[in-house]
């Protein structure tokens, strides 16, 4: 009932809701995208979906392609930043090892459409990195390589 009334105030005023991937706040859901799904589901608000966090989702062992391919039509936004498995180091893309290549091509195979949020403030080097693997992405793309 919360989460219904947030949404329908959100509505009212044209706005989207999310709930982050794998937040330690909350691991009953956020860790199990298909718990996450439901919570979803049991909602039932259009306004309602989910913020994939990337370096979150990599701290926790979550296939992150997998993650975006599977909430589909529910990947409302991004928080991308990297790390190296260890600790959420909120580093810039491409310093860490996130397979980010992959994580574009989920994001083309899902149609998401939305913005993405670099979290953290070094934002030449994610510009520059992103570039980088935004270009090998779609190059794997055009060539109809199989998706890793």
């Amino acid at each position: 009932p919360v989460y219904q009334r947030l949404c329908t105030a959100a509505r009212a005023r044209g706005l989207r809701v999310t709930i982050e991937t794998a937040v330690e706040e909350y691991p009953a859901i956020s860790m199990h995208i298909d718990r996450m799904l439901q919570f979803l589901a049991d909602v039932g608000a259009e306004n309602f979906g989910i913020c994939v966090d990337a370096g979150h989702c990599h701290l926790h062992g979550l296939d992150l392609p997998g993650v975006i391919r599977q909430i589909g039509s529910h990947f409302f936004e991004t928080h991308f930043h990297d790390n190296f498995g260890d600790r959420d180091s909120h580093y810039p893309v491409g310093i860490g090892t996130i397979d980010w290549r992959g994580v574009i091509l989920a994001m083309l195979d899902s149609g998401y459409r939305g913005g993405i949020t670099f979290e953290q403030s070094h934002h030449q080097a994610n510009a520059t990195n992103w570039g980088l693997f935004l270009l090998k992405a779609v190059e794997k793309s055009r060539k109809g390589a199989g998706h890793e």
